[in-house]
Formats: structure tokens, sequence, C-alpha cells
């Protein structure tokens, strides 16, 4: 594996959901992460299709937004979330774990992750 992961694309609930043991569901995590998420380009396969209704925490019938996450800002968000649950984390274990993400997402994963199975 290189330096750089493949680009992980993904909707904020898959993105949420693979990270659950990091952020255990803590809402000031889970807004860090929203954060990171949203500073992430809209992948080109994004459909929203209910403007008024549209937010990326929760199912919303008939829209799916991914976004390109930002490798560098989600490595320093593992690590730091790893440290303090007292699993110190390097650089390349975060990679690690981001570019896995990736390989799961990208082969199909991302279905039964978006339904929360």
């Amino acid at each position: 594996m290189s330096n750089q992961p493949k680009p992980l694309i993904a909707t904020y609930l898959q993105l949420a959901y693979s990270l659950r043991s990091l952020h255990r569901y803590e809402k000031a995590h889970l807004d860090n992460l929203h954060d990171i998420w949203m500073k992430g380009a809209p992948a080109p396969n994004s459909i929203i299709r209910d403007v008024k209704h549209n937010d990326p925490r929760k199912v919303v019938q008939g829209n799916y937004e991914a976004r390109i996450v930002l490798p560098t800002l989600l490595t320093a968000w593992i690590m730091e979330r790893a440290g303090a649950i007292g699993a110190n984390m390097s650089k390349e274990t975060a990679l690690f774990i981001i570019d896995g993400m990736s390989t799961a997402l990208s082969s199909g994963v991302n279905g039964l992750i978006q339904k929360g199975k």
C-alpha cells in the first residue's frame, strides 16, 4: 500500500457506521466526523431528489449524497479518536483503515452499510 489511500467515496451514514467503534455514537465526535465529510467534494453519482428534506445524517427516500472524503482530515480524526480510547495508532495504520474502507465500499458492501445491516 502506498502512503496515499484510494479515494474514499462514502455517504455520511456509511462513514459513520464504518467508524462507529471510534466515535461510539457520541454527538460531538459524530459532529466532527460530519464536518470532515462535508469538506469533501460531492461525488458525481450523488442524487438529491428531495432538496427540502435532505439531511445526510438520515436516510431520505430518493436521495443519495456521497462525498469524496479528504484522507488527511480523516487520518487525523482516526488517530485522535483511537488515542482517546487508548488505542494509539500510527498514520500508516490510519491510512490502512481508510484504504480498507475504500475497498469495501467500492466492492458493493456500501449497500449493506447504507441499510444499516
